[in-house]
């Protein structure tokens, strides 16, 4: 769960670690259990066939290609200024260039916001679905923040916190980003208390 910006509580782990370990369990549970079918390791995990299929597809991926953990916070942070200013001012080629050729964008509605319902992979494919959100918001606003104790985005309109953008940082590129739009998860943004 996130703490909000400024706040004494042990953020916890990384969004980025989160995802990762859950791949990873994922994946090994694949290898344990063989010939269980995936609609038995949905229920017991709690999500969608078609969700285990892909995490388990990304988790064996990323295995293989036993990709190192994470840059530097310094490392990062310069990269999450460049990627908020090459938002701001539309600059597609300067978007790609700060992202992974493989990077995947994920996004989070909850169900309960519009949201992109499947990973989104490629740089280009990735830098051109952003820029299209922004482009339909002219007011928006563009914050670097901590997400999770990482340099990460807020992104507002007229003062009000509709989306966090998290990003794992690898070799000077973002290798992964998560958009949050889920007002659930928002709440240490929003100073709005959880829906329960």
């Amino acid at each position: 769960m996130p703490t909000s910006p400024g706040s004494d509580q042990d953020p916890g782990p990384s969004l980025g670690s989160l995802m990762a370990e859950r791949r990873r369990l994922l994946n090994l549970g694949y290898r344990m259990l063989g010939s269980v079918q995936d609609a038995e390791i949905a229920e017991t995990v709690g999500r969608s066939t078609a969700a285990c299929r892909q995490l388990a597809s990304s988790a064996r991926r990323r295995l293989a290609e036993r990709r190192p953990v994470g840059g530097t916070t310094t490392e990062h942070r310069q990269v999450v200024s460049a990627f908020r200013e090459a938002c701001e001012t539309g600059d597609l080629d300067s978007l790609v260039a700060l992202l992974d050729p493989a990077v995947e964008s994920r996004s989070d509605g909850g169900g309960k916001v519009r949201s992109a319902l499947r990973p989104i992979t490629g740089a280009d494919k990735v830098a051109r679905f952003l820029l299209g959100l922004l482009r339909r918001e002219p007011d928006v606003e563009l914050v670097e923040d901590d997400i999770n104790g990482t340099p990460g985005v807020t992104v507002s309109i007229a003062g009000t916190t509709i989306a966090v953008l998290a990003a794992d940082v690898r070799d000077g590129l973002i290798t992964d980003l998560w958009l949050v739009v889920n007002p659930d998860k928002l709440h240490a943004w929003t100073g709005t208390p959880t829906a329960r």
